[in-house]
């Protein structure tokens, strides 16, 4: 995946809105209105875990170009290139960083500036136009044509190997059949708290589990099982499992709360392994049965 792929998956969203909103509060800690163009270039490359190699985050062009410049000699990772320094005939890949100047050389703090990404792959040559995605273009995140004269330099991150597809709903296969079994052997269950049938069809009750898993680990709820959602999966299945012990007869429950059926009694002295926490209950999935995570009743060990 691309800062291109983040940017694309809002393309069409209004200046200060939704997720534009977001990355100002990001980047400031409230909605600060100002141009935007390298605070979400800054936040889309954060959430690909690939903020260092842009130097740490910045607002400003200039100061974003000569950070990622010197976070590439000493990270060695990516291709950073002043415009000069393009040979004829070089592919420029969709996901590269894009420094542009519209003022008189060289650029500083005060040029007229931007930074946007490359959307489709193309061959070097000083003239002619390129296809971008980014930030504050025409105020939005929007797709535009741009005059390869004005660029300034350009940066090819060194993207990281994605070991799994990302996934949402509609899609099939063998990848969707590592997920359920993943989401499975975790505890996270439907809406409906049960178990994932294992059939590769990413449905509404796949959705519903991604979700669940998304929610209870602090990240974006939105039930695609992209790179952050797939690193939080392999995580937990190599954490050690998470237990209770049963202080008190307590009875295990359908659902988080007392409104839902009893389905049995878990005994004094038991141990129990449960998955995540919910509403004050916990998800005990070897039984797909909840219990009160009261003190009283249990201690977590």
């Amino acid at each position: 995946m691309t800062v291109t792929d983040l940017f694309e998956k809002y393309e069409g969203t209004q200046e200060y809105n939704g997720i534009i909103a977001e990355i100002q509060k990001w980047y400031y800690g409230y909605l600060y209105k100002a141009s935007w163009c390298a605070t979400s270039m800054s936040k889309f490359m954060n959430d690909l875990g690939l903020l260092d190699q842009l130097g740490g985050k910045n607002e400003n062009v200039y100061e974003m170009m000569r950070a990622t410049e010197k976070a590439h000699k000493a990270l060695k990772k990516g291709t950073f290139l002043y415009r000069d320094d393009i040979k004829t005939g070089m592919e420029i890949p969709r996901g590269t960083i894009v420094f542009m100047l519209y003022s008189s050389k060289p650029m500083t703090t005060t040029s007229s500036k931007h930074v946007t990404s490359v959307y489709e792959t193309f061959s070097w040559s000083p003239s002619g136009k390129f296809k971008a995605l980014g930030g504050n273009q025409s105020d939005g995140i929007n797709l535009k044509e741009y005059n390869r004269g004005n660029i300034y330099a350009i940066y090819i991150p060194q993207y990281e190997e994605e070991r799994h597809k990302t996934l949402r709903r509609g899609d099939k296969g063998d990848d969707v059949v590592e997920l359920q079994i993943d989401l499975n052997n975790l505890g996270y269950p439907d809406d409906s708290y049960n178990a994932l049938s294992i059939d590769g069809s990413y449905g509404p009750r796949t959705e519903q589990a991604v979700k669940r898993l998304q929610a209870h680990n602090g990240l974006e709820v939105d039930g695609i099982c992209g790179p952050k959602t797939w690193a939080k999966i392999e995580t937990l299945l190599n954490a050690d499992p998470k237990y209770v012990i049963i202080r008190t007869d307590i009875y295990l429950r359908t659902g988080p709360g007392k409104t839902y059926d009893t389905k049995g009694i878990l005994r004094e002295g038991a141990v129990v392994n449960y998955s995540f926490a919910e509403k004050g209950w916990l998800y005990l999935p070897r039984w797909n049965g909840w219990i009160s995570s009261k003190k009283e009743y249990v201690k977590i060990v």
